[in-house]
């Protein structure tokens, strides 16, 4: 599915959301699209729209504040890192059991997600194919359902940040589609 994205569309996509450019990432995205088992260039535009959304436009692999004023189980320093970010202890040992083929390398340093960039999009792979895709990639709904059902309820600015950021990327990936407003519905509905 490497064929998915060109070099160029991937710089483009960052353009349209207003970040830098990142050409030493390409090979690392284009490794985790196959991975992750993406399929379509309507898929491939979910997940770059929640990966822009979880790692500001690829500029940092951690929650904002180390997710300072929130609970996490397992204590403070499992908060959420990564391309599509994993919080959590649990978290940590399922993506260590699959990317690492042990439970505990993550438990033990869960900094690795953040310090780590060919971990962290293995982890993102991971997250989309095991976590994402069983649930459902018709909708941006649909995907953030599965990474921050929270963003459903209440405070919706995270999850219009995120339709910001698809539409965009569509407008780049599917110039002759409606900017995929079948997967992103009209703000009016929230």
């Amino acid at each position: 599915m490497a064929d998915l994205l060109t070099a160029e569309e991937f710089q483009r996509t960052l353009s349209a959301i207003h970040r830098p450019a990142q050409p030493q990432q390409f090979p690392l995205l284009q490794q985790a699209i196959e991975d992750a088992e993406i399929g379509s260039r309507a898929e491939l535009a979910l997940f770059l729209a929640n990966v822009y959304h979880d790692s500001d436009g690829l500029q940092r692999l951690a929650e904002k504040d180390n997710g300072k004023g929130k609970e996490f189980d397992g204590g403070y320093r499992y908060y959420g890192r990564g391309y599509l970010q994993i919080a959590h202890i649990y978290s940590y040992r399922d993506a260590s059991e699959a990317v690492l083929g042990d439970e505990l390398i993550l438990e033990k340093r869960p900094e690795r997600v953040e310090k780590e960039p060919q971990l962290a999009w293995d982890v993102a792979a991971w997250v989309w194919r095991e976590r994402v895709k069983p649930y459902g990639t018709a909708t941006l709904e649909d995907t953030v359902r599965s990474l921050n059902s929270d963003e459903l309820d209440g405070d919706r600015s995270a999850l219009r940040r995120r339709k910001q950021f698809l539409r965009a990327i569509n407008k780049v990936l599917q110039p002759t589609a409606d900017a995929g407003e079948e997967a992103c519905p009209d703000e009016n509905d929230e």
